[in-house]
């Protein structure tokens, strides 16, 4: 056997001897996990029906924000047009009286 075949077959060896041992700890992690998995299936379950209803609350809340916020980019133009026109009309008012006055004042 040359020097290269023995090599190999020793870090084959050397792999085997380290696979084996995790292949068991890894098994006996497995049994652990569905043991707990098993114990606590009615508290996930309860966790899991808990976390879609509130996605499901979530989603419901977000569609209605996002009909206020509809409502409130198409009322918000109303809603300044008509202060706009509201100081507008105060302003000519004010105009209005002021002309008012110098003509009085002139006459």
């Amino acid at each position: 056997m040359e020097n290269w075949q023995f090599a190999l077959v020793l870090i084959g060896a050397v792999l085997v001897g380290a696979v084996i041992p995790l292949i068991f700890q890894a098994r006996s992690t497995l049994k652990a996990w569905e043991r707990i998995a098993r114990e606590n299936e009615a508290d996930l379950r309860a966790v899991l029906r808990d976390a879609a209803n509130l996605s499901s609350q979530i989603k419901k809340v977000s569609s209605s924000m996002r009909t206020a916020s509809m409502v409130g980019a198409a009322v918000a133009p109303v809603v300044q047009a008509a202060i706009n026109g509201f100081n507008h009309k105060q302003v000519e008012r004010v105009d209005l009286s002021e002309h008012e006055i110098q003509h009085d004042i002139q006459h």
